[in-house]
């Protein structure tokens, strides 16, 4: 395992990697602040879309010079949508069905008592989820559709390279500032950046290993060629997963109960680690990692329908 050198300056010293565990953490305050301490779950997912993993994570990357680099991500992922699709409708319904049958596995009086998950009506109201029915179903409708979009893009993108890349990368070479991928003439490379690319922060992949479709987040594929990402070590992805998973613990406990948030603390832990594989694996990509996490909320936007108002299980 390699990490950046702890006595980089600036934006790429150990002062950059304070900010970015802040910046990963800050979810899990924004819960503690408006679950635990102002009762409110609606409130809670809107900062935290629009405050962390917006605002803030604009401002990172701009004062990190980092938009070349999420430019290129961002095309060289979407424009494989098409192969990508069908696998993000599979995953998709998987995680909704998945989600609610296993809700109805788990509530009180079903299969598994002594597993009783007491997600009551009380427990929803007294958080701030006080709305009518169709209120309701247009807060569901935000937190299936944009949810996913706002916590792929931080957690599996800016969080994966920017905690990750940092203190995980398998090459340190892989993860120089941008302003610094300079090609050479002195010491050609496979994984040199050519031509303009270098001014934009975009390496380009020449080596034969550059169409594999593996989960290890060496390469992704765009039109002018290869664009060259981080690769984490395992316990990396395990970290930035562990992130993902945490804040998740506030709400739970306070919708459900303390044996819950521990339990979904694991099992989230090892969905973020799942749809890092996605992120990394070609024919699947951050498109089928979105679906499976917006699956995932709606199954969770069923279960509380069901509590609330339709009582189908």
């Amino acid at each position: 395992m390699t990490s950046l050198a702890a006595d980089q300056d600036g934006w790429q010293g150990w002062g950059t990697i304070f900010i970015v565990v802040l910046l990963g953490a800050a979810p899990t305050l924004t819960m503690v602040i408006c679950i635990t301490g102002l009762h409110q779950v609606v409130l809670a997912l809107v900062m935290m879309h629009w405050v962390c993993m917006g605002l803030l994570t604009a401002l990172f990357i701009t004062f990190t010079s980092a938009w070349p680099y999420y430019n290129g991500l961002m095309k060289s992922q979407l424009e494989r949508w098409p192969e990508q699709l069908g696998w993000s409708i599979v995953a998709f319904c998987v995680m909704v069905g998945a989600c609610f049958i296993g809700y109805a596995v788990l509530k009180c009086g079903g299969i598994f008592p002594w597993l009783c998950m007491p997600l009551r009506p009380k427990n929803i109201i007294q958080e701030g989820f006080n709305y009518s029915e169709t209120n309701a179903w247009l807060v569901g409708m935000y937190f299936t559709i944009v949810n996913p979009v706002f916590e792929e893009f931080f957690w599996r993108l800016v969080l994966y390279r920017e905690l990750g890349g940092r203190l995980f990368a398998l090459d340190e070479g892989e993860f120089l500032p941008l302003r610094d991928r300079v090609a050479t003439a002195e010491s050609p490379s496979p994984r040199q950046p050519v031509g303009n690319a270098a001014a934009d922060g975009v390496a380009i992949d020449v080596s034969p290993t550059s169409h594999r479709d593996v989960e290890g987040g060496a390469t992704c594929h765009d039109s002018a060629g290869t664009f060259h990402d981080v690769r984490l070590s395992e316990v990396g992805k395990m970290v930035v997963s562990m992130f993902y998973g945490t804040y998740h613990v506030v709400v739970v406990y306070h919708l459900v109960n303390t044996l819950y948030a521990a339990l979904a603390f694991v099992f989230l832990t090892m969905f973020g680690r799942l749809l890092i594989i996605c992120r990394n694996t070609k024919s699947l990509g951050i498109l089928t990692a979105t679906a499976a996490h917006s699956g995932l909320d709606l199954g969770v936007v069923l279960a509380i329908a069901n509590v609330l108002f339709y009582k189908w299980v």
